[in-house]
């Protein structure tokens, strides 16, 4: 929920390391050790065994930039949604004084979602990193707009994950339903529903101008496959060529992590350096600035290790403010 949304940003500031567990698995845990009480020492000590037992590591801190257009995302599905029930709810009225009303009421819903929108292009178009990023998904088949905002907002593991882990964060990866001898059908289950219904509308256009999107889907419907099947089959097609594509994916979200945590030493060594200012010490001013340039070099760098090469980073302007820079 937000409050949840709200502490996790808080630490990312802060740079507390923390992991967000899902609140059902947990109680089933706790359940699944025969505790049936509940309460907070209980909690604390539960969460703590669950996250112990699954190795739970610190989440990525998600660029500011990123939660804002999740926000505006949300709150323009939102008002997209109660304009679609208004439709539906006043599809039976006839007179003109309601109607007029009612044609207002529509004008300003729909000027809403159309500002919203352009607030979140011009974020988009503000920060290169994010344009990079947007005009990829966009040249893929069966994604337009609405579904590249989504992707970046609602599936921002993109470039981080495999893509069958991906695929089983959308909801699109086929599960197995077997017991000894009985073979049931496998099946696709929870996931990220907006953006998997945004995903399945897309490949419905995608299957009719893409010809590799197409190929696959007739080869499923030749073999007798149902047509929803065929259809996510296609879907979990896109969205190995997402991740796969040219690797622009991964390049850009490191990127945009990497730009995260440069800030966040650009900010430490800034107050650093007043306080260096204030006291009269240029000669240590400037070894904070070396330092925090060289830390910036190595964020950006970072590959594979780039947990351990932030924090040789964050050691070198350490070392640097506390005067023990070369």
């Amino acid at each position: 929920g937000w409050v949840s949304r709200n502490f996790s940003m808080y630490l990312d500031e802060k740079r507390v390391p923390h992991c967000c567990l899902i609140p059902c698995r947990v109680r089933s845990y706790a359940k699944s050790q025969g505790i049936k009480a509940k309460n907070d020492r209980l909690d604390s000590r539960v969460i703590a065994e669950y996250a112990d037992n699954i190795k739970a590591s610190p989440d990525k801190p998600l660029n500011r930039k990123i939660q804002e257009l999740r926000q505006l995302n949300n709150l323009r599905t939102l008002i997209t949604k109660k304009l679609k029930d208004f439709k539906v709810t006043t599809a039976a009225y006839t007179e003109e004084s309601s109607l007029s009303v009612i044609a207002e009421i529509r004008k300003h819903l729909q000027e809403q979602i159309r500002e919203i929108g352009n607030k979140m292009q011009g974020i988009i178009n503000e920060n290169p990193l994010l344009s990079e990023l947007y005009a990829f998904y966009l040249g893929q088949s069966g994604i337009g707009p609405v579904i590249a905002y989504n992707l970046i907002c609602e599936l921002p593991e993109l470039g981080h994950l495999s893509a069958k882990k991906i695929a089983s964060l959308v909801g699109v990866a086929p599960f197995d339903f077997e017991s000894g001898g009985k073979k049931g059908a496998r099946s696709i289950r929870f996931g990220r529903k907006r953006i998997r219904n945004l995903l399945y509308m897309g490949m419905l256009q995608g299957i009719r101008k893409d010809e590799a999107m197409k190929t696959k889907y007739d080869r499923l419907r030749e073999k007798g496959k149902p047509f929803k099947i065929a259809i996510v089959a296609v879907i979990v097609l896109v969205v190995g060529l997402l991740i796969g594509g040219g690797l622009i994916a991964t390049g850009v979200i490191k990127s945009m992590n990497a730009e995260k945590e440069s800030a966040i030493l650009r900010a430490d060594a800034e107050k650093q350096v007043r306080i260096l200012e204030a006291e009269g010490q240029a000669e240590a001013i400037l070894k904070v600035q070396q330092a925090t340039a060289e830390g910036i070099k190595l964020i950006n760098e970072a590959g594979a290790s780039e947990q351990v090469i932030k924090i040789k980073a964050l050691e070198a302007f350490q070392a640097a403010a506390d005067g023990k820079a070369t």
